[in-house]
Parts: C-alpha cells; sequence; structure tokens
C-alpha cells in the first residue's frame, strides 16, 4: 500500500466479508516497510466477521516511527485467517482525496 509523504496521509478501509459466519474476527497485521523492504514496524488489529475497519496511516503509525520509515515506504497488508477486501487512497488539504486502489486477497 502506498503511503502519503509530508502534508498527505493515507487511508485505508479493510473489509472482512463473510455470507456466512465464519471466524469470529480476522487476525490483520499492518506492516510498515522503509523504501529499502526492511520492516520497521507492526500493527496487528482484529475486524469482527462481516466488518470492518478504516484506518489512517499517521494515527496507526506515529511521528517518529513515520520518519524511521521515511520516503518511500509502503505498508504491506497481511492475513492468514480469512479474505480481505477493501482500498486505499491518499488524503490532502482541506479533505481532498485520491482513491488509489481496490484490492482482494
Amino acid at each position: 500500500m502506498r503511503l502519503g509523504q509530508d502534508e498527505y496521509d493515507t487511508l485505508c478501509h479493510l473489509i472482512y466479508p463473510a455470507s456466512r459466519p465464519w471466524r469470529p474476527e480476522s487476525a490483520t497485521d499492518i506492516i510498515l516497510h522503509d523504501a529499502f523492504g526492511r520492516e520497521v514496524a507492526r500493527k496487528s488489529l482484529a475486524i469482527p466477521c462481516s466488518g470492518s475497519r478504516l484506518l489512517r496511516y499517521h494515527a496507526l503509525f506515529d511521528k517518529t516511527v513515520r520518519k524511521r520509515a521515511g520516503s518511500g515506504a509502503y505498508a504491506i497488508i497481511r492475513d492468514s485467517t480469512c479474505r480481505l477486501f477493501g482500498y486505499h487512497g491518499l488524503l490532502g488539504r482541506g479533505g481532498a482525496f485520491s482513491l488509489d486502489h481496490m484490492f482482494g486477497f
């Protein structure tokens, strides 16, 4: 997932869809990498079955961690317990946004 730099932020909406009950919640990891592919930080979260979570890069990782990740940082979303869908994009000043990508994995 591409991450916003400087005055931009990144939003990510993760969805755990299920037409029937499955696992009660996901075991999702958001893994922050620097431009060289080195892991900088990791956050784990649980998404309820048939639920979703809206995340923002600047709220998920504090300024110190983001600075350590540096320019060209990216995040990988990993979950081996369920199939997630979602979208991500960039947020600018004054509410402007750019929807970047929809995904399912």
